[in-house]
């Protein structure tokens, strides 16, 4: 089992080829353990050639709009199939996004803050838990058209 922590740099393959380059915000330890959350730094074609250089997270589209966060399961990281290959502390905008929503509850990481005034879900991610597939389809998003 490959230990992992916010910050870590993992590659995740896309089915169309090439490489997303992706950073951990949330490695969650308690009641959501059996997820996670990351952002898209990047893509490659070459995962040998990976610059862990601290940048904005890819925006791509799903059913809410934009996203840049991205929640599924733990199961490729922790088996070795999405591969580790540095660490880049958050910065403080990357923090922020450890704020997400669950239903009408606001977290920071595994931490419960507060119920939400239906004004404020726009502010926050929400916690939607992505399939592989759905993962894959969103990362196809940042190959099309590139080079």
């Amino acid at each position: 089992m490959v230990k992992y922590k916010s910050g870590d740099v993992f590659l995740i393959p896309v089915s169309s080829g090439g490489f997303a380059v992706c950073q951990i915000v949330c490695a969650f330890r308690d009641r959501f353990k059996r997820v996670f959350s990351f952002g898209v730094l990047g893509v490659t074609a070459d995962d040998s050639k990976v610059d862990l250089l601290d940048k904005e997270f890819l925006c791509f589209k799903n059913s809410r709009g934009m996203e840049n966060i991205i929640f599924t399961s733990v199961e490729n990281l922790k088996k070795g199939k999405w591969r580790i290959v540095g660490n880049i502390p958050l910065n403080a905008d990357k923090t922020k996004l450890k704020y997400f929503r669950n239903a009408d509850a606001l977290y920071f990481d595994d931490e419960f803050l507060e119920m939400l005034e239906h004004s404020r879900y726009k502010d926050f991610n929400v916690l939607g838990v992505a399939g592989y597939e759905l993962v894959n389809s969103y990362l196809e998003q940042f190959f099309d058209g590139a080079e």
